[in-house]
């Protein structure tokens, strides 16, 4: 019988170990939208590329003189996602939401641990009061993002953050997962840059499949009014001088703006990340070995059996000591 080379072993070793990895399909991809203003809402568009789909946007808008509200979302097949809010203005309401859904099996024929990599893009929230401005009665701003990940209807990661301005306060918080330590939002300004996160998705058994779900989400609101503020004027809006013009001109704007926007910060840029934004690996559990390392087991095992009969073989046959 000939024996297989080591060469051979560590080729066969590794194919093994190879088809083992764990197996996903492109993510099922969602995203939604809603504004309204002024007690008008708009009407949704949604859009999508491929079948099934690759790319999945949604984005509404509504533009009145008493308020403006703007929302939009995407989810793209590779992991990249964007969500947008914006509002102005009297009862301005905005939201986006993109979602991804992954499916993930143990194709494997033994149990495997398995974790989840992913990639958070930049963000930022924000409830802007203009200069020289300032609320009054029941005037609010408020904006806020939520990310979720959910693991067979568990939650395994969660981060959020929202503030909100009055006339009397301004109130602020965050809870999860901190996207960043270092801003408080206490200037009525969070943001937040790019980093990269592991969950645990627990243990899969050989055959056995989980549903991943990731929930992206922007709010913006505003309910205030318009203000005045000086703007220039005079001859050709340069003021007064040498007698030409004079007085100053007055413009009206909105109080103040929402906005929150949560994801890709160049709204497509999957080429950023070489292995795209979101991975999975599997291990071996501790107490079973790997599929490479049984059967590297068996041969060793096998190998040393036939020594040992060989050995036999020739005591048989050596002559008998005197």
């Amino acid at each position: 019988m000939r024996r297989p080379a080591p060469s051979q072993l560590t080729t066969l070793a590794l194919l093994l170990a190879g088809a083992f990895a764990p197996a996903w399909a492109a993510p099922v991809l969602g995203a939604s939208s809603s504004a309204s203003a002024a007690g008008v809402t708009g009407t949704p568009n949604s859009y999508n590329q491929g079948s099934p789909p690759s790319y999945f946007g949604s984005d509404t808008s509504v533009n009145q003189t008493a308020g403006r509200a703007l929302a939009s979302a995407f989810a793209n097949g590779n992991g990249v996602y964007a969500s947008n809010s914006r509002a102005e203005g009297r009862t301005a309401n905005s939201a986006g939401r993109a979602q991804l859904t992954y499916s993930l099996t143990n194709s494997g024929a033994a149990a495997m641990q398995y974790s989840m990599n992913f990639y958070i893009y930049g963000g930022y929230i924000d409830g802007l009061l203009r200069n020289g401005a300032s609320l009054e009665g029941t005037e609010t701003l408020a904006a806020s993002y939520s990310a979720r990940i959910s693991v067979g209807g568990a939650t395994r990661f969660l981060s959020n953050a929202s503030l909100q301005r009055t006339m009397t306060a301004f109130t602020w918080s965050k809870t999860g997962v901190d996207l960043n330590g270092l801003d408080d939002g206490g200037d009525g300004y969070y943001s937040w840059g790019g980093s990269t996160h592991q969950i645990d998705l627990g243990v899969l058994g050989a055959g056995e499949t989980i549903e991943i779900l990731a929930e992206l989400d922007t709010g913006a609101m505003t309910d205030v009014g318009t203000y005045d503020y000086s703007c220039g004027g005079g001859y050709g809006g340069y003021g007064g001088y040498g007698g030409y013009g004079g007085g100053s001109a007055t413009c009206t704007d909105f109080k103040g703006l929402s906005r929150a926007f949560y994801g890709d910060p160049t709204i497509f840029e999957e080429s950023e990340l070489p292995n795209g934004p979101v991975s999975f690996t599997a291990t071996a559990l501790n107490n079973v070995p790997e599929p490479a390392s049984l059967l590297l087991a068996s041969l060793g095992l096998g190998a040393a059996g036939l020594t040992g009969r060989r050995r036999r073989a020739a005591d048989s046959a050596a002559p008998s000591r005197p």
